[in-house]
């Protein structure tokens, strides 16, 4: 019955010689209408064959190419290609209103790399630029080669005013650029992630470390240098610090970041005791002595200090009272005023900063943690990443605060 309507069609097409011209989007709703009620699988099989027979007489048939294509839609066939080419022959027609209907139809099924580019390019023909950029999303995440459309959505919503939006395409912009290592493109996307959102600097620096990967160590130094010039001015010691280590990763010889370096611990340790005997020690001005033993041997010495809090396998939370070149003292909580060498102290002792949660817990009383904790999740969970070396598991995390700051019901909460 389905097969004898169809023939019916496509013999009408045949006789009237109706043009592309001609056609209207109404005319396809019609055909929709037609082949709406063919569901089974016999009598979609029967009348697409009977199209594609047509079609070997009559390669430009409208209503072949269109119900054949709709078809092997419904039947979620990977091959629509009947439909692709109806699609380019009103684009030839230059019939963007019937273009868009048909791109329409097969993007609800499938997101087609080239339709939605057939879409985009029909969208500006019509002037309808909220389109045809919704179509460009749409594009670049399918598209993972896609590069230079990444970066007009990305500056699209810059425009607007969606920062938000504008960093998330940019950063994947970043991530193609760097895959084609296009460096020209990648300085000039870094030049806005430095004005935009120059306090993440572990991507920054991730970044850079990609680049050094795909390109060279010299042009990744280059882009940290800019970094460091900006952290820099704004007095940022810690930032400055971790972006010249990671420039000396990149080239250990790299004189001018290492005398960088030691300006930048004397700015950071100005008011320590012990700065100029930590230099000494560590050799770290000599050019002579391996850069990264160095920072190891400088960072290790210089954390000693009056004041500062200490772990203690045996003894656990103490505080260094008193140091000097060859000796330490420390007050832990049951053995006090205890005295070790300071070789003794770098092997057996391990220096926390004062926001690390062994620290905070030895300081504080657990129901001030617990109201802490509970009232600002993002500073606890903060608190916990930063305690285990920026690597916690919820597990570690439930470990270290069940019970002796939270109770289980609490943490379920705060979890």
């Amino acid at each position: 019955m389905y097969e004898e309507t169809v023939k019916n069609l496509l013999t009408e097409e045949k006789w009237t010689r109706t043009t592309i011209l001609n056609y209207s989007i109404g005319n396809f709703q019609e055909l929709d209408e037609t082949i709406a009620p063919i569901v089974s699988t016999d009598d979609q099989i029967e009348v697409k064959n009977l199209c594609e027979e047509h079609l070997l007489r009559n390669k430009n048939s409208i209503i072949a190419l269109y119900i054949s294509g709709s078809i092997s839609l419904k039947r979620h066939s990977l091959d629509y290609s009947n439909l692709s080419t109806l699609v380019d022959m009103f684009v030839d027609a230059k019939k963007w209103n019937i273009v868009e209907f048909l791109a329409l139809k097969i993007l609800k099924q499938t997101e087609d790399k080239y339709v939605l580019r057939v879409l985009a390019d029909c969208y500006e023909k019509l002037g309808k630029e909220d389109e045809k950029f919704a179509i460009y999303e749409r594009l670049v995440k399918v598209d993972y080669d896609e590069t230079v459309l990444t970066q007009s959505v990305a500056q699209r919503y810059l425009e607007k005013g969606s920062l938000e939006m504008a960093i998330f395409y940019y950063k994947k912009a970043m991530q193609r650029f760097i895959h084609v290592a296009d460096y020209s493109a990648i300085k000039d996307v870094w030049t806005l992630f430095l004005e935009e959102i120059p306090h993440e600097i572990g991507y920054l620096i991730g970044v850079a470390q990609r680049v050094a990967g795909k390109l060279q160590a010299e042009k990744a130094i280059q882009l940290l240098n800019q970094l460091y010039e900006q952290t820099h001015h704004q007095k940022d010691w810690d930032t400055s610090i971790q972006v010249l280590k990671t420039i000396l990763v990149l080239d250990d010889k790299y004189q001018i970041a290492r005398d960088r370096l030691v300006d930048c611990y004397r700015k950071k340790y100005a008011s320590h005791s012990r700065l100029e005997t930590c230099l000494e020690i560590s050799n770290l001005m000599q050019a002579y002595r391996d850069v990264h033993s160095a920072i190891d041997d400088f960072e290790k010495n210089i954390a000693f200090d009056k004041g500062s809090f200490v772990f203690h396998k045996s003894w656990g939370i103490g505080r260094i009272r008193e140091l000097n070149h060859t000796s330490v003292v420390i007050d832990f909580a049951t053995k006090r005023n205890h005295s070790m060498t300071l070789q003794m102290a770098f092997t057996s002792l391990q220096v926390l900063p004062k926001n690390h949660i062994w620290v905070l817990k030895s300081v504080f009383p657990k129901d001030k943690l617990a109201e802490k904790f509970v009232s600002d999740v993002e500073w606890g969970l903060k608190t916990m990443i930063i305690s285990r070396q920026n690597a916690a598991s919820l597990k570690e995390m439930k470990a270290e605060v069940v019970p002796s700051i939270l109770t289980v019901s609490e943490w379920n909460t705060w979890s």
